[in-house]
Formats: C-alpha cells, sequence, structure tokens
C-alpha cells in the first residue's frame, strides 16, 4: 500500500521521457517506476506485492530516489523489504535529526553571497541556501544533482 501511495503521489511530467501524448493515468505505473530503477516490472511489481526476495540496497537507494521519499520513507521501505533500517544514511531519533538539520542549515546559509550546497551519497541535495535557490533555482523542487544535470534542458545550457 505504501508504495502505491508513494508512486500515486509522483508527477509522471517531472520525469523526462516517461509522458507522452494520450497518457490517462495520475502518478506513475509500476511500469514507469521500474523503468526509472532499472529493473524490471515483475522485479519491482514482486515488491510492491510484498513478496520476499534479495533485493539490493542500491536498488532500494535509486528506488528511493525515483519516488523521491523522505528519510522516513525510506527507511520504512528498507525495514519492510530486506528487514533492516538503510547502512549508509540510518535515520537518528526526530529531535536529533532536526537538530542536525537546523545546523546544516545555518552552516549553509553563513556561505552566502556563496551559492552552497551538501549532498549524500547519491548526489541526492539535502541541504541548500539562498543564493544557491537563486542560480539554481530547481534545487528547491529537483533534489538529485544527476538526474538534474543528465536529464534537464536547462542543465545543458547552464552546465555549459
Amino acid at each position: 500500500e505504501l508504495l502505491r501511495s508513494w508512486r500515486s503521489r509522483s508527477d509522471p511530467r517531472a520525469f523526462p521521457g516517461l509522458t507522452g501524448p494520450g497518457r490517462r493515468s495520475v502518478g506513475l505505473s509500476q511500469r514507469d517506476v521500474a523503468r526509472l530503477t532499472g529493473v524490471s516490472e515483475r522485479w519491482y511489481g514482486s515488491l510492491e506485492r510484498g513478496d520476499e526476495a534479495n533485493y539490493s540496497a542500491d536498488f532500494l537507494d535509486r528506488l528511493s530516489s525515483a519516488l523521491r521519499l523522505s528519510r522516513a520513507e525510506r527507511h520504512a521501505l528498507y525495514l519492510r523489504a530486506i528487514g533492516r533500517p538503510p547502512v549508509l544514511a540510518a535515520v537518528p531519533e526526530a529531535d536529533a535529526a532536526a537538530e542536525m538539520d537546523e545546523i546544516l542549515q545555518q552552516f549553509l546559509d553563513s556561505q552566502s553571497p556563496n551559492p552552497a550546497y551538501v549532498s549524500d551519497l547519491a548526489w541526492n541535495v539535502i541541504g541548500h541556501n539562498q543564493p544557491l535557490r537563486e542560480w539554481f533555482p530547481w534545487a528547491a523542487h529537483q533534489a538529485n544533482l544527476m538526474r538534474w544535470a543528465f536529464l534537464s534542458r536547462e542543465a545543458r545550457e547552464q552546465l555549459v
């Protein structure tokens, strides 16, 4: 149910190449998610049905990125799929996470007038300051640097 819910809140128009003429569905289909994560539709469908299989952390990270899951949602995905929390991005207690986010944001804000951001190992932007948003407006809604660099038309012009 969670995966279906996460799929339904994703806008296919936000993913280049997924929308075509005559598309009527709202949210991502299983086929879309399988394509975005580099697995077969059957493999992804088995996860969504709750079938036990040898799901890799790499696949779960790609899925988390494709569905743009929050830390807590990613944590829940790992627990349900493989029975353990994610290793590299273990989620601290809610109060500690909020405090760390505040400290990180203060650090980024202190870098003004220079644009600044922090990314994780998967190139997801986990924090940025106002000058970065002014230079790269996509940072507020497209939080993966590689997805932006390779799939966005603006990136082709801005990076040159």
